[in-house]
């Protein structure tokens, strides 16, 4: 999809090609008069493009002479251009700003034109940052004024780029309604320019719904539109558009040459935004094609230029590519980085908050639109009953002249005439019935379009909602299988119990026991950053750190296995340069159990370690650090306890104690939970966990978890 772009159709005639602008702006620079110079700058940008090099230099110039201007009208257009200008290389604050101050010049100015083009300019700084709620109310504040002009071309452009927002909101039926409503007046006009551009977007609607057949014929007749005109920006978007045609339709040699064309056509446009998207195009086509080297190159450079430009679509749709190649190619921790990028700018682009601004702002919309067409139908109605009001005075004026005149003589035609008049106004109500049937007529086929948009959109939320559940779920069974088997528990331990109670379906916490040889067991509880999808991530990237150690050396300590698990984490996610990733990690329990010498080895990073020994309550502090990046690092410390008869361990993650209740919104605390389990150790393990379970139902309530929680209970 095109980059949103609000053309002034009618601000400039024509370009004076016959003056040279670098002469244009020497004679400006020599002006001694700075009102002479801010004149010749303004006729200056009408002779110039945006990309021209010599753009910025005027743009400059004006803006040093702003303080001094008085006249409104230059000063306003000066707001307008340093905007657009702005805009145009990536400063959207900075454009905002001066938009606004043309803005509030053009209204007191009553300027319709102007305010709907700097409504407009706007509009498209929120787009190109990816904020859709208010760049649709901008677009829609333009809208209103662009239907006060006479200009079809304009109007047609305005809702162009309506649709493209409900397009990148993923709306395709309302993007699809602006964008025919587009189609249709440049249709009307016969415009190539138009024609290209709309019929692109209307194939890009039937693109995304698999609808391959009318995509071709809208794609094929926007570019044969696009070459009558040598319109470069469009040749280069529908080239790559056919791309994903036939890419879809399997015809890999097809789609590669039309991909190529994109690419040629969007290098003679020397555009970032255009650039990124011809380079994933080609990257889905190689890969399908299987030339995952090419694939990558190419998917590298769309995020490249996406990262460089903000454009949060092609870095999401570079992400998830890179992460598909990765994952073919079996480099499991680049696919990981890449499709956590993924998830997070995904959820970025769009949220429920955003949706309900926008439908909100489309409902007011549709509000005004009903206020206007029952104002004019009032305007109408009252002008009739003046009609008809005038009307009676006559009629009873003459018929009262008539009476009095030939009273006796014309009595039959006096009574031909009231009958008439009787007539007459059972006509006008008969009338005035059938308007008023037909607008009620109206106005349910209206509710019936309604309702059925409403419920499209309830059945795309339920497919939406149905494949998130999907996905969350495939994410459990796959981090169930990554878990250690319980039964290890069972046969190396007299007595054992777990509670495991993830937050969101799948759990940032995790449990891991492997068999060092047959006297020795390691055994960890770990608490992952976060929870949810993105942290049973990190518990899976956790859990294979832990078994790449134990692979390659058995006889490390718990502190040795800590300090190398933390080197792991960190060279793991260190080519990510978000702060806040680097700190992700892990707080973990691990203890090594030697049931020959009957000694526990245990190191902490954030995690203590409960036990009873001879009915003893002891605690192991941990080292007050995580398995990740930090502030202060030092190295983990190795704590030994031994053993004689029997011995019972509580690990756990911090979830139990910081689960908050349901009526005074208070923490169970670590004290009670230490009280709790002083008071119930010397019970079955059984029994301790149900006690547990039943505690936590008590203190929380009908509240949901307020994080994952992890409870595991050894008896040596």
């Amino acid at each position: 999809m095109k980059k949103i772009v609000i053309i002034i159709l009618f601000l400039f005639v024509g370009r004076l090609s016959a003056i040279n602008p670098d002469s244009l702006f020497n004679v400006a620079n020599n002006k001694k008069d700075y009102k002479e110079k801010v004149d010749l700058y303004l006729d200056l940008l009408d002779e110039i493009y945006l990309s021209d090099s010599i753009y910025s230099c005027v743009i400059d110039s004006l803006n040093s002479y702003t303080e001094y201007i008085e006249n409104d009208t230059t000063l306003a257009k000066i707001y307008f251009n340093i905007g657009s200008y702005q805009n145009f290389v990536g400063n959207y604050d900075s454009s905002r700003t001066y938009l606004i101050k043309a803005i509030e010049i053009y209204s007191k100015q009553n300027d319709t034109l102007m305010l709907a083009a700097t409504w407009g300019e706007k509009g498209n700084s929120f787009c190109y940052e990816g904020i859709y709620d208010k760049c649709l109310e901008c677009f829609l504040k333009s809208l209103d004024y662009t239907e006060q002009l006479n200009s079809t071309n304009y109007l047609a452009v305005v809702l162009n780029n309506i649709g493209n927002v409900y397009y990148f909101m993923n709306d395709y039926q309302s993007a699809l309604t602006y964008f025919q409503r587009s189609f249709n007046i440049y249709s009307k006009d016969s415009s190539d320019y138009g024609i290209a551009l709309s019929g692109n977007n209307i194939g890009s609607i039937y693109l995304q719904k698999e609808n391959l057949d009318s995509a071709y014929y809208y794609f094929t007749l926007s570019l044969k539109h696009a070459l009558k005109i040598d319109y470069i920006d469009q040749l280069a978007e529908t080239n790559s558009n056919l791309a994903q045609v036939f890419t879809k339709k399997k015809n890999f040699s097809r789609a590669e040459v039309y991909a190529k064309k994109a690419i040629v056509y969007t290098k003679k446009m020397q555009t970032d935004y255009g650039l990124a998207k011809a380079y994933w195009a080609y990257s889905e086509i190689l890969l399908q094609m299987n030339k995952l080297v090419e694939a990558k190159k190419y998917a590298d450079s769309t995020i490249m230029i996406s990262e460089k430009g903000g454009f949060l679509q092609f870095m999401q749709d570079g992400y998830f590519t890179a992460f598909k190649i990765d994952s073919l190619q079996g480099n499991l921790s680049a696919a990981l980085k890449y499709y956590i990028l993924y998830s997070n700018i995904k959820d970025s682009i769009i949220n429920e908050e955003s949706s309900k601004q926008i439908a909100n702002l489309q409902s007011v919309y549709e509000l005004k639109q009903s206020e206007k067409e029952n104002e004019l139908l009032k305007v109408k109605q009252a002008k009739q009953d003046e009609v008809i009001k005038k009307q009676r005075i006559i009629t009873a004026f003459a018929s009262i002249a008539i009476i009095l005149v030939i009273i006796i003589l014309f009595i039959v035609l006096r009574l031909n005439r009231i009958q008439k008049k009787y007539n007459n106004e059972l006509v006008l109500k008969n009338n005035e019935i059938n308007l008023q049937k037909e607008e009620i007529t109206t106005q349910n086929e209206a509710l019936i379009i309604k309702n059925n948009k409403i419920e499209e959109q309830s059945k795309q939320l339920n497919h939406f909602l149905t494949r998130m559940r999907h996905s969350v779920s495939y994410a459990q069974r796959i981090q169930n299988a990554v878990l250690s088997d319980l039964s290890h528990f069972e046969k190396f331990f007299s007595e054992y119990f777990l509670i495991y109670l993830p937050k969101d379906v799948v759990s940032g916490d995790f449990y891991f026991f492997v068999e060092l040889d047959e006297n020795k067991k390691l055994i960890a509880v770990g608490d992952s950053t976060g929870h949810g999808v993105p942290g049973a991530l990190m518990s899976i990237l956790n859990m294979s750190i832990l078994r790449e150690i134990v692979r390659v050396n058995k006889n490390y300590t718990a502190a040795e296995m800590l300090q190398i698990a933390r080197k792991y984490v960190i060279d793991a996610l260190s080519k990510e340069s978000n702060k806040n990733i680097l700190r992700d990690g892990m707080d973990i329990g691990l203890l090594i159990c030697d049931s020959k010498e009957k000694k526990i080895n245990y190191a902490g990073a954030n995690r203590p370690l409960i036990c009873f020994r001879k009915d003893e309550l002891e605690i192991i502090k941990g080292d007050k650090q995580p398995v990740a990046e930090y502030i202060i690092k030092k190295d983990f410390s190795d704590n030994y306890l031994y053993y004689e008869n029997s011995l019972i361990m509580y690990l756990f993650s911090d979830g139990y104690y910081d689960q908050m209740s349901e009526v005074q919104l208070r923490k169970f605390y670590f004290s009670n939970f230490k009280k709790l389990l002083k008071d119930i150790y010397n019970l079955p393990m059984k029994k301790q966990k149900e006690i547990l379970l039943q505690k936590l139902e008590e203190h929380k309530g009908s509240r949901i978890l307020t994080d994952d929680i992890t409870v595991l209970g050894l008896k040596i």
